[in-house]
């Protein structure tokens, strides 16, 4: 790998424009549609600059940022506990790209020095609601994107990831390199940056809410009201679509005569119960007052299965 720029007084609006110029580690689960909050359309966006900055601060990001130094002290530390070893820890002080392939980026939290080269290490803290992601052997999809990434770049055969769990648990995984992974994962970023990102082409939308979010943007002025004959690209579309609609509402349907069902059993009851499998499910059937603030206070009636 070689260096491509000192990270030491590069602002990070300047930061970020660098990381446009090409697919870091982060990117890489986007693009092979594995990340649960950024569609590959969000990314053709943010790296044609169609992305508006959120103007908000990212109190998670910099938290994690902070916490980097305490990970990496307890990672080395701790795998001199559990596996006797005398590691050399170091923060790099540049953003490094791949040896053969330009718009290859990787930023690594942390490198441990060996007599072969780099062996990376990702530091990531994470909330209690995520636990079960990282339950037993297994990591989050874009997190093992990352440090395949990494490894490829570095030339390495594995890579570790530390990380914090809601501020309880603190542990770290090696994670093998995947040759099999890496080679599709690069194949699929040459075809994302070649076909969509040099030829500024968007990517097609994936369903997801970030995909939702990115076509409102790129295409959000109102240019033209004549109509649009989509009948040859489209007209299957459509009818699965409105087969979709039309099966929503009838499960609506059936649903509302189940809840009624309930609520004329009831009457003025406020809560009732059913037991499952000897679980006690609770029923609730009761009036609510609705505060007048630009419209005006009313009570109404709020049914609840739980």
């Amino acid at each position: 790998m070689r260096e491509l720029i000192k990270l030491e007084g590069l602002s990070r609006e300047d930061w970020l424009a660098i990381r446009r110029t090409g697919i870091g580690g982060s990117d890489v689960s986007a693009i092979m549609g594995l990340n649960k909050y950024k569609s590959a359309l969000e990314l053709y966006l943010d790296k044609t600059g169609q992305l508006p900055d959120p103007g908000e601060e990212n109190i998670a990001a910099e938290l994690g940022l902070e916490l980097e130094d305490f990970l990496a002290k307890k990672f080395v530390s701790r795998i001199k506990k559990n596996e006797e070893l005398d590691i050399v820890l170091i923060k790099p002080k540049y953003m490094y790209q791949h040896d053969k392939i330009d718009y290859f980026y990787v930023n690594f939290d942390r490198l441990i020095l060996t007599p072969d080269g780099y062996i990376p290490v990702e530091l990531k803290t994470t909330t209690e609601y995520k636990r079960e992601d990282w339950k037993d052997d297994n990591i989050p999809d874009e997190y093992y994107m990352q440090v395949q990434w990494q490894m490829m770049i570095a030339e390495a055969d594995y890579a570790y990831i530390v990380y914090l769990i809601g501020n309880r648990t603190l542990d770290y995984k090696k994670i093998p390199r995947n040759e099999k992974m890496i080679k599709e994962v690069v194949k699929e970023i040459k075809h994302f940056w070649n076909d969509f990102r040099l030829k500024g082409i968007p990517p097609a939308p994936d369903g997801t809410l970030s995909a939702r979010d990115a076509l409102n943007i790129l295409y959000a002025d109102d240019k033209s009201d004549e109509p649009l004959d989509l009948t040859e690209e489209l007209a299957l579309d459509y009818a699965a679509y409105k087969e979709l609609a039309n099966k929503i509402k009838a499960d609506k349907f059936e649903q509302d005569k189940i809840k009624q069902k309930f609520m004329a059993l009831m009457g003025n009851n406020t809560f009732a119960t059913i037991t499952i499998d000897g679980k006690v499910k609770k029923i609730r059937y009761r009036n609510i007052d609705r505060a007048g603030y630009t419209v005006e206070p009313k009570t109404l009636k709020q049914f609840n299965i739980y």
